[in-house]
């Protein structure tokens, strides 16, 4: 008596209906056993990276840094030029009467 492949003990009948459907269960097994396991992708969970923390930090670091230097270079520019108009009179902090 033959057995059924893949650790299923039940026997397999001759007949010709029978041994199709065997086939058939057989090519199955293959099929989800070939899928089935490591060949899945799993969504695993993994602490944080510290180079890619380290990478992230400089690169926020900088474009934080780089809009702070051009604030502050507006803010120079506009006093320069308060202090030029004032310088050729073209402006008074002087209140008119």
């Amino acid at each position: 008596m033959k057995y059924q492949a893949f650790g299923t003990y039940r026997p397999v009948h001759n007949s010709k209906d029978d041994n199709d459907l065997d086939l058939y269960r057989i090519t199955w097994l293959r099929l989800v056993k070939q899928m089935a396991g490591h060949k899945i992708a799993h969504a695993t969970l993994k602490g944080p990276s510290v180079i890619k923390e380290i990478c992230i930090g400089i690169t926020l670091g900088l474009i934080a840094g780089g809009m702070w230097k051009m604030h502050h270079w507006n803010e120079q520019r506009k006093v320069r030029a308060f202090y030029d108009m004032l310088e050729k009179g073209e402006i008074s902090v002087v209140a008119e009467e």
